[in-house]
């Protein structure tokens, strides 16, 4: 081997070298990237979850207070028929009572 053949040599192995170092750099820089997105991307998942966890608890929490307070109302109804009925049911009686001691 001359000493110009073996410039050429050195010269190609140093630009393929160059080469490979370039395209292995770019590759990790790709996965760099690639990791950072996905980080990126699985945070913005969780928060959105998260706010929709948060959601769905302020609906149950809205569910549950308004079925308790159907439950009262209906409740103050059923409490305000009763004591009508009762009432009704104790004049009548009443008017039984008076009606029976003037015969």
């Amino acid at each position: 081997m001359g000493e110009e053949e073996m410039v050429v040599a050195v010269v190609a192995i140093a630009a393929g070298t160059g080469v490979w170092v370039t395209l292995l750099n770019t590759i990790k820089a790709i996965f760099q990237k690639r990791g950072r997105d996905d980080q990126a991307t699985f945070t913005q998942e969780i928060k959105a979850l998260r706010e929709e966890v948060q959601h769905l608890r302020r609906q149950n929490n809205d569910l549950i207070l308004g079925l308790d307070n159907q439950m009262r109302l209906v409740d103050r109804r059923l409490d305000h028929l009763e004591s009508r009925s009762l009432g009704a049911h104790q004049s009548h009686e009443e008017t039984q009572v008076v009606g029976s001691r003037r015969s």
